[in-house]
């Protein structure tokens, strides 16, 4: 092999390997960009899910307190029905 042959050689493979760090340098860019949608994608969805689990939880204890005070009617009530049945049961 000649000095212009293994220069020539040379070359064409550092041409190569160039254009392949240049794919490469790509592949990795589309990658980042591609990971950094994804994690956008999961993080809004958590979002999401953070916003409805309030939302349950807030009308959860909307429901339990609404809850609470029928069953205070009811407990009043009852308590007035039996002072009323004893004073009938007083009268007789």
């Amino acid at each position: 092999m000649t000095d212009k042959d293994f220069q020539k050689f040379v070359i064409e493979h550092l041409t190569r390997v160039s254009e392949g760090q240049e794919e490469l340098q790509k592949n990795v860019v589309a990658m980042e960009t591609e990971l950094t949608e994804k994690i956008r994608a999961l993080f809004d969805d958590r979002s999401v899910n953070q916003d409805y689990f309030k939302t349950i939880k807030n009308t959860l204890a909307r429901i339990e307190n609404e809850q609470l005070f029928q069953s205070s009617l009811l407990i009043d009530t009852r308590k007035k029905q039996e002072a009323e049945l004893r004073l009938l049961r007083a009268e007789k």
